[in-house]
């Protein structure tokens, strides 16, 4: 004999995992759209850096021309770590 409660149990089941399975495939397909759409932005953002790149690199020219402003400026090269030397005062 088929006892109703068992089937309204069974059925609930059914409902219930099914509707987990349903949130389960939406929640994914939510995380595919974010992950392309991250994917397209690093692009956008790589392709960004490079121009800036590019920019930088053609603004500063090569080492003789820096070489050269440093000696047009009269700017004091000194080592990393050491202590640009005083200036001296003028009284």
């Amino acid at each position: 004999m088929i006892d109703p409660k068992r089937v309204i149990y069974l059925f609930c089941l059914a409902l219930v995992i099914g509707l987990v399975l349903v949130y389960l495939r939406t929640a994914h397909v939510q995380h595919i759209s974010r992950m392309v759409s991250l994917a397209s932005e690093q692009k956008l953002l790589e392709q960004d850096l490079w121009h800036q790149q590019v920019e930088i690199h053609g603004q500063i020219g090569s080492a003789s021309q820096i070489r050269e402003q440093i000696e047009q400026k009269d700017v004091p090269v000194v080592p990393p770590g050491t202590e640009l030397p005083e200036e001296p005062e003028d009284d």
